[in-house]
């Protein structure tokens, strides 16, 4: 669906990542509970025609190609900054300096950036939220660049919600063990282990004992840009069935 073709009073949620496991959930998600989503991802678009969405291809770190996407909008409802990369689990000794910024540009700048170009379309009380990661405050081998990203988008969470109140609200997603391929990719971290026997004990330390779903995640997500829920900010949404206890 065309932007210009968008009711003036529709809810309107921007979605980054949207292609990605849990971005899909969240736009469908969302989309259920009668917003219109703003897709946003470099990868190509994996959604069917839907009148309730409009899909953008666009790097997150590009501000030309964001600003082209904002001059479009008369304005926003939520901004969900959902973007990220996790590659294969590789201690920092072993990274190149392009891995490196790669992960730091997408995961923090790019949540950064989206929320630079886009924020001033926020109606009042609208929201923003932003994800982080359970390894922000779990120390564990090999995904040392990747957790800070995700540590400094809390602190980002943090300092906005104060610095935007009560305009907006500002809160954060921590997610754990969720089934993805990204939880696939970070199971290759031991060459010894197979990665069935990795999931599995991953699964048993969970105190729900179950992995997390996309849903689960886009499910906090909607709980947190409900408007009935307007004295919530700067929190951090833990959801990982129990795991970070």
């Amino acid at each position: 669906m065309k932007i210009n073709e968008i009711a003036h009073n529709a809810k309107i949620a921007l979605v980054t990542g949207a292609s990605g496991e849990i971005g899909r959930s969240i736009c469908t998600c969302l989309q259920a509970n009668n917003f219109h989503v703003i897709a946003i991802d470099v990868q190509k678009n994996v959604f069917l025609s839907d009148k309730q969405l409009t899909f953008f291809e666009c790097d997150i770190c590009n501000v030309s190609e964001l600003e082209h996407i904002r001059k479009q909008l008369n304005h926003l409802d939520c901004i969900i900054n959902c973007a990220a990369i996790n590659p294969s689990p590789t201690s920092l000794g072993n990274m190149t300096f392009a891995q490196i910024q790669n992960i730091i540009d997408i995961n923090l700048k790019g949540t950064i950036t989206v929320t630079k170009v886009f924020c001033q379309l926020l109606k009042q009380n609208g929201s923003i939220v932003n994800f982080s990661s359970i390894l922000a405050d779990r120390a564990t081998i090999n995904c040392s660049i990747y957790s800070a990203t995700k540590g400094a988008i809390k602190t980002f969470t943090k300092h906005l919600a104060k610095e935007l109140a009560p305009r907006i609200r500002v809160n954060c997603v921590s997610p754990g063990a969720i089934a993805s391929p990204m939880l696939n990719e970070y199971c290759k971290k031991d060459a010894n282990t197979p990665q069935s026997e990795e999931l599995e004990k991953i699964e048993k330390a969970i105190p729900l004992k179950r992995l997390g779903s996309a849903s689960d995640v886009a499910n906090a997500v909607l709980f947190l840009v409900d408007a009935n829920n307007s004295w919530i900010t700067g929190i951090d949404l833990v959801v990982d069935g129990g795991d970070s206890l």
